[in-house]
């Protein structure tokens, strides 16, 4: 190695710098989704796409610490994604009680009768898709994704997406939609990233289903739902 080019290495170490970066570019397309009749799709930006480095890294993504409202009858946002050990916060906005729950397979949590003005946090350790439904209002429902990586983001309304700085390697490229499902292929991307890729989603057999409240049961009304 020359002296001058320890000495740069030294000068770039000693900004607190690594002294080799690995060349990042940015990965981008449209994601697409198959329905009945072929109908437009119109929730396209709830669709969530990640890429899951191989092999994964010792060290995972940073934590995060987020925040979803109940608002208007409504969980805001619709799609969270965060990362592995992240503590996601629920706050009531709303003048009258919610009960936010979930009985996701990866973790129940249930954090009671809420009034307006008060949070419950709960953390969130193991990657997949968490559920969450208000107990006292049926139609309200959330998704919190967990992604073992920090190469993600939210489609747009007309389901473009860009992931930025992604290092040269190998990886999994993930998209899921709470209609269309999760379809997922191995991607090679290069020093100058990718462009132009189509995730295609199918959600020509999605059904909606009604949910059950957070004791498994079907939720009842009395000529409403009760505030």
């Amino acid at each position: 190695m020359t002296r001058r080019r320890r000495a740069w290495i030294a000068c770039w170490s000693s900004l607190g710098l690594p002294a080799f970066v690995a060349a990042q570019g940015v990965v981008s397309g449209q994601v697409r989704m198959l329905e009945k009749s072929d109908k437009p799709s119109k929730d396209l930006a709830n669709a969530v796409v990640y890429l899951e480095p191989k092999p994964a890294p010792r060290k995972g993504p940073q934590v995060m610490h987020v925040s979803v409202a109940m608002h208007g009858r409504d969980f805001s946002p619709h799609v969270t994604v965060v990362t592995p050990g992240s503590t996601v916060r629920f706050e009531n906005q709303d003048p009258f009680r919610h009960n936010a729950f979930s009985n996701s397979d990866l973790g129940t949590f249930d954090f009671g009768l809420a009034d307006r003005g008060t949070s419950s946090q709960q953390l969130l350790k193991d990657p997949g898709v968490y559920p969450v439904y208000c107990d006292i209002h049926a139609k309200m429902a959330s998704y919190i994704v967990v992604v073992p990586t920090r190469w993600f983001t939210l489609a747009g309304v007309d389901g473009a997406f860009a992931l930025d700085s992604v290092p040269a390697g190998q990886y999994v490229l993930h998209a899921w939609h709470e209609r269309g499902g999760e379809m997922k292929e191995d991607v090679t991307v290069p020093a100058a990233g990718l462009s132009a890729l189509t995730l295609q989603l199918d959600a020509r057999g999605f059904r909606k289903l009604a949910h059950k409240n957070k004791n498994g049961e079907d939720y009842y009304s009395l000529g409403g739902e009760e505030y």
